[in-house]
């Protein structure tokens, strides 16, 4: 098995009591991950947030899938709060004065930065969890909300003419995009692709950074766009729908369902729709393709739905995990293509398989979307520990014993070992330093 570098190895030459000759350059240092693994991320997009100790000193490191340290901060606050990472291009880093519960400390500031470790703009930051969240707001102005390169600023207003609050958001590069106010402190959150919601006393004004443009509801809708479009409301018989541009329509299902309806979130551009009851044989099952306009219903399975399930299952690749509950008892599960045909039958599990990254994870063995296994862990790897349910940003965890030593593996789609951390060393090679003073 290739290795990227036998780190062990060098640590005991370096203090080898022989002599052993300068194994490390003047600009490399030896890095171990913290013991707590809470507080190591998951890749995403290609690069990983861990907390290190270097010398005896904490700090947060980013490495790439080659297992190199790309850069590294001094500056971050401790808790596993102190980093989002990498979405849309920009990770979210909190600095300043932590007593470890980190976001909800005061004197925080939180950084914008890129996947280059450009700092683009580090802005005073408080948590709305913070139990001093009102007083504070009434004299200081921060930022409440963050994502896709942006951030709002909430600035209060009080003078001897006016009482409110301002909110701003400026983009990646500082530029002020639009403004709202308010007389008291709305919910602001980021749903992704560009939207940010703000909501207050059943209305919502979403902003869509895409087009420019605002738009009030007049619901409470919290919207995470895991794609093109979502659903902000629906009724007995039809689905209003909603996408990153602002623009809306509304979905009539009248003639297709007999009772009230129920909806899942929208993902794949497809949503599924419910209606009836499993225990009276009235259930009925559809999934909805808003790129096509099209519906399609399940005629298969119905009786044997997991009905506490499936509203949380969702299209992902064109693929769908149906949750089953087999006649004897047991979980088990079907895997659907978009046009509701079985892909895997019913097979029983533990728990019900994740679709991530073209792949589905059952055991120790790995398929494809059209049911093939691609390999198996166990003919790979020996004393494995522990595997993650489902691939991350296209890798799979893997926890493994080796004689006396302890690896993290991370598997490709294909089963090859894309990186192997040993004994959770890593080596410097001169990691650029962000500074968030």
């Amino acid at each position: 098995m290739k290795k990227i570098i036998c780190l062990a190895m060098i640590l005991l030459c370096a203090i080898s009591v022989s002599g052993c000759s300068k194994v490390l350059n003047n600009h490399e240092t030896v890095l171990k991950l913290t013991n707590n693994k809470f507080y190591t991320k998951a890749f995403s997009e290609d690069l990983a947030w861990a907390t290190f100790d270097e010398n005896n000193e904490h700090l947060w490191g980013c490495y790439n899938k080659s297992g190199n340290i790309v850069f590294k901060t001094y500056d971050a606050v401790s808790g596993v709060d102190a980093i989002d990472g990498f979405s849309e291009g920009f990770c979210y880093i909190l600095s300043g004065t932590s007593n470890g519960t980190s976001m909800f400390e005061s004197d925080l500031k939180i950084s914008v930065v890129t996947k280059d470790g450009n700092v683009c703009g580090t802005y005073p930051y408080c948590h709305p969890a913070h139990k001093d969240y009102n007083q504070l707001s009434k004299s200081n102005e921060f930022c409440i909300a963050y994502g896709g390169g942006c951030v709002v600023i909430q600035k209060p207003v009080s003078n001897f003419d006016s009482n409110y609050f301002e909110y701003t958001i400026f983009d990646e590069n500082r530029n002020a995009l639009t403004s709202i106010t308010y007389e008291s402190i709305p919910t602001v959150q980021y749903g992704g692709k560009g939207v940010f919601e703000f909501i207050q006393n059943n209305n919502t004004n979403f902003y869509f950074s895409l087009s420019k443009e605002w738009l009030k509801m007049e619901n409470d809708a919290e919207l995470s766009f895991y794609c093109d479009n979502q659903i902000y409301d629906h009724s007995s018989d039809s689905v209003r729908i909603i996408n990153t541009q602002g623009l809306t329509q509304e979905i009539s299902l009248a003639n297709e369902f007999e009772d009230n309806i129920s909806v899942t979130e929208v993902h794949d551009n497809k949503f599924l729709v419910s209606c009836g009851s499993i225990n009276y044989g009235t259930f009925s099952l559809g999934v909805y393709d808003i790129s096509t306009s099209t519906l399609k219903k399940l005629d298969q399975y119905l009786d044997k739905l997991n009905d506490k399930k499936i509203l949380e299952s969702y299209y992902s690749e064109s693929r769908i995990i149906l949750p089953l509950i087999g006649s004897d008892g047991n979980k088990y599960f079907a895997m659907l293509d978009e046009n509701l045909n079985t892909i895997i039958e019913p097979t029983k599990v533990k728990s019900y398989p994740i679709i991530a990254n073209g792949r589905i994870v059952l055991g120790e063995d790995v398929y494809d979307l059209n049911g093939n296994k691609v390999f198996s862990i166990s003919s790979m790897l020996k004393n494995v520990k522990r595997i993650d349910s489902q691939y991350i940003d296209g890798c799979l965890q893997i926890i493994r014993n080796e004689g006396n030593n302890t690896y993290v593996d991370y598997l490709d789609i294909d089963g090859k070992i894309i990186l192997e951390i040993e004994n959770d060393l890593f080596i410097d090679k001169g990691a650029k330093i962000i500074s968030l003073k």
